[in-house]
């Protein structure tokens, strides 16, 4: 069972987070990964997680998605989630994190 949890510097775009993570997950380059626009619009994900219009970061919130082969979550803080789809059964319980 494989869990990944990746954080980029905050100046990251989201979209770059998710691509590297998942890259990292499943162990190839992140330009071999199938273009993450096939599954959800970069943009839009990158707007979801910009600091508010007062200048302050989100502290709620998250998207859920599917890309690679893996289960991806981004949350508020701009933690990136990824867990490898088949890599948790019930019989194993809650993945574990990765640093």
């Amino acid at each position: 069972m494989s869990q990944s949890t990746f954080t980029l510097p905050e100046s990251a775009p989201v979209s770059q987070r998710v691509t590297h993570a998942v890259a990292e997950e499943v162990d190839t380059d992140p330009f071999d990964l199938d273009p993450l626009f096939n599954v959800i619009d970069p943009e839009s994900l990158n707007a979801l997680f910009e600091p508010t219009n007062t200048g302050s970061h989100r502290t709620t919130g998250s998207v859920a998605f599917e890309y690679a082969g893996c289960e991806v979550t981004v949350s508020a803080d701009g933690t990136v989630d990824v867990t490898a789809r088949g890599a948790r059964t019930e019989s194993q319980g809650n993945p574990t994190s990765v640093d």
